[in-house]
């Protein structure tokens, strides 16, 4: 038998492709059908290698899609989009248009020399022919393999670190870890909980800290609050703030000075809502 009687339907096709060329194995034309459908074709061929090197080349290009912005050092506001997952596909399909004889007449070739008794196989790969029940459960198998990892690589985002500065945020919160956790000028709900300030730079070491709260009343900054500590030394430093749980607390436009040495590190403005109704 020849290599080709073993490819099923579409046999004369193969077979006008691969008589063709005098090294099919590394060439054999192109393949719409593999170029189109290139995870079905291979796998209803019984080629499950390359299938599941397709399904890896989805979760690799998933990956770099969605950890690209850290690999760049981009900002906490870069978000992946698809044209680099589109754009990695391209390649892939034309690929298998390119390769996929190529790929079949190798495996047509294995096939003859395992029925010749030339070449052992291992079981899965003994099978030949054409299948569409095999392309359709080897395509949901490899894509439930792969649901979980893309699933938590889709869903993680890119948080730099935080630039130097002070940072208000819910006392029942952890503090702020990357710049996604910054975001936008802080409002916070009278009653809601108290409110810290989280330092984070260079170490503190022996300078004094100081926090100036003001307090919009409609007319100017009126100091609301003042301390002063020198007692934290490290690079990150959290301090109580605002007591949102006290009803003499007022609603509204709020500012913190951070001074360290008296001389003034950064100014964070708040804004602390009525309670909802």
């Amino acid at each position: 038998m020849q290599k080709t009687d073993y490819a099923g339907p579409r046999a004369d096709y193969y077979k006008r492709k691969l008589d063709r060329h005098r090294r099919p194995e590394r060439f054999a034309g192109w393949n719409s059908a593999a170029a189109a459908a290139a995870p079905l074709w291979s796998a209803s061929r019984h080629m499950y290698g390359w299938t599941g090197l397709y399904f890896l080349w989805l979760l690799l290009l998933l990956t770099v899609e969605s950890f690209l912005p850290a690999v760049l050092g981009l900002t906490a506001d870069a978000q992946a989009t698809p044209v680099l997952f589109v754009i990695g596909m391209i390649p892939a399909h034309v690929l298998f248009g390119l390769f996929g004889n190529a790929w079949y007449a190798a495996k047509l070739q294995k096939i003859q020399e395992h029925q010749a008794g030339e070449r052992r196989l291992a079981p899965v790969f003994q099978w030949y022919g054409f299948s569409v029940p095999a392309a359709l459960l080897t395509n949901v198998v490899l894509g439930l393999f792969i649901l979980f990892p893309a699933v938590l690589i889709s869903q993680w985002q890119f948080n730099p670190p935080l630039d130097h500065g002070v940072y208000v945020y819910m006392e029942t919160d952890m503090p702020p870890q990357g710049a996604l956790d910054v975001r936008g000028e802080p409002v916070f709900e009278k009653y809601e909980d108290g409110l810290n300030i989280l330092y984070s730079g260079e170490a503190v070491g022996d300078q004094e800290i100081t926090v100036e709260l003001y307090y919009w009343d409609d007319f100017a900054w009126d100091l609301y609050d003042e301390r002063s500590t020198s007692f934290f030394s490290d690079e990150r430093v959290t301090m109580d703030l605002l007591d949102l749980e006290d009803p003499a607390v007022p609603a509204g436009e709020y500012e913190v000075h951070f001074y360290l040495d008296e001389e003034l590190h950064d100014t964070v403005p708040f804004t602390v809502t009525p309670p909802a109704s």
